[in-house]
Parts: structure tokens; C-alpha cells; sequence
């Protein structure tokens, strides 16, 4: 049964991703993702905390390398994308799948 339900999940990203891929949903998707993302200041301070590691570095002995300043700003950049934002993306995306469900 376990099984099962890992097919279902997978077939059902998989029609999503189709959707997406075929359709403007998923760039429109992301569209709203960047203007909320810029409307709570997100882009903003995740810009801030890149000219502060640079900086850091700058300050001591090496250079930031791209590799670490990307390392860096993922990390921080998934920790701090607000709650209210991830959820205008879910019910976006459950809208979605709702759809590929029904089709």
C-alpha cells in the first residue's frame, strides 16, 4: 500500500510539472513568488546579507568565493522566506493539482 501511495504521488508531481511546463501557470506562479518575495523586503535583506559576507571577506585574509557566497545565501535564503509567502505558493500550487487531479 505504501508503495502505492508513493505511485500516486509521483504520477501526481508529475502531471503538475507537466502543467507547469506546458502551461503559463508556473511562470505566473513564480511571478507572484518574486513580487511577494520584494513587496516583504525578503530580496532586499537577502541582497544586504550578500554585500555583508563580501565585506567579511574582504576584511580578512581571502576573498568570498562565488561557490561559498552561493552556499551561504541558499541556506539563508530557504530559512528566511516568510511563512505567509510559502503558503500563497502551496494553495497555489494545491489549486494546481487540484486541477491535473480533476483532468
Amino acid at each position: 500500500q505504501q508503495q502505492q501511495q508513493q505511485q500516486q504521488q509521483q504520477n501526481l508531481e508529475s502531471k503538475l510539472r507537466q502543467h507547469l511546463d506546458t502551461t503559463t501557470t508556473g511562470e505566473t506562479i513564480q511571478h507572484q513568488l518574486h513580487a511577494s518575495l520584494s513587496e516583504c523586503g525578503w530580496r532586499d535583506a537577502l541582497t544586504h546579507r550578500a554585500q555583508e559576507l563580501i565585506r567579511q571577506k574582504k576584511g580578512g585574509s581571502t576573498n568570498v568565493t562565488l561557490e561559498e557566497l552561493v552556499s551561504e545565501l541558499i541556506s539563508v535564503g530557504r530559512a528566511t522566506v516568510p511563512t505567509e509567502v510559502k503558503g500563497e505558493v502551496v494553495i497555489r500550487l494545491q489549486a494546481v493539482l487540484e486541477t491535473c487531479h480533476d483532468g
